[in-house]
């Protein structure tokens, strides 16, 4: 399969349907990922919620006398992390991408639209397949979700990631994506690119483009 993006647990797999409610969110903490990118990590919902890996939020921001909708999508998954998050990437111009950037902090709480889309697959334990994910910057907040869910649920599932950023500290997840690989040497591949590589860069260099990509997936297990 290629998915393609141009300890009180969260429950999986259930289809919400509060589609037309708003959630109260608390903000528990949030995390810098990148000098550009946060991850949003909130506390347990009372109710608590279900989402399937993939899925996003729309949340609702007041700025001003407006309220802008934008979608952020669930970096975690619902098999392995005990509370939902999301992370935000600064658009340039990008007026809830600064807003959440600059100066949500701990505390805050946001409305929200409850998790939806269909940018998901099923696990099961059975299944012995190789999920090829494809990302760039800010893409991949859903696949990381996407995989940590198909290392643990499925064992005998081969999960491949091709991740392009501009540069090493633009790469969100880096330290998570590193020891998730070191934790499943046999089972998840990870192969970075980048537009601008240090000396020494061992990934592809430059842009991704369709010759790159075909090389690189002749080298996949």
């Amino acid at each position: 399969m290629l998915v393609n993006i141009l300890n009180r647990k969260v429950k999986p797999h259930k289809d919400t349907q509060m589609s037309n409610q708003f959630l109260q969110l608390k903000v528990k903490e949030v995390i810098r990922e990148t000098k550009d990118a946060i991850t949003i990590v909130f506390e347990e919902p009372s109710p608590s919620i279900s989402y399937q890996s993939g899925q996003f939020f729309t949340f609702l921001v007041p700025i001003g006398e407006k309220k802008l909708r934008r979608p952020y999508s669930l970096c975690t998954s619902p098999y392995v992390d005990e509370l939902p998050a999301v992370t935000v990437k600064r658009v340039q111009g990008g007026e809830v991408s600064n807003y959440l950037n600059d100066h949500l902090r701990a505390g805050a709480v946001l409305e929200a639209i409850p998790p939806t889309g269909n940018f998901t697959t099923t696990y099961k334990k059975e299944n012995k397949r190789h999920l090829i994910l494809l990302g760039g910057g800010s893409g991949i907040t859903p696949l990381i979700a996407i995989l940590k869910s198909a290392l643990h649920q499925e064992p005998h599932t081969l999960v491949s990631l091709i991740y392009a950023n501009k540069d090493v500290d633009s790469i969100i997840f880096n330290n998570q994506l590193d020891q998730l690989q070191l934790t499943h040497t046999d089972r998840f591949k990870l192969i970075y690119s980048l537009d601008k590589a240090p000396p020494g860069w061992q990934g592809i260099t430059g842009m991704l483009n369709p010759v790159v990509l075909k090389e690189t997936l002749k080298v996949l297990p």
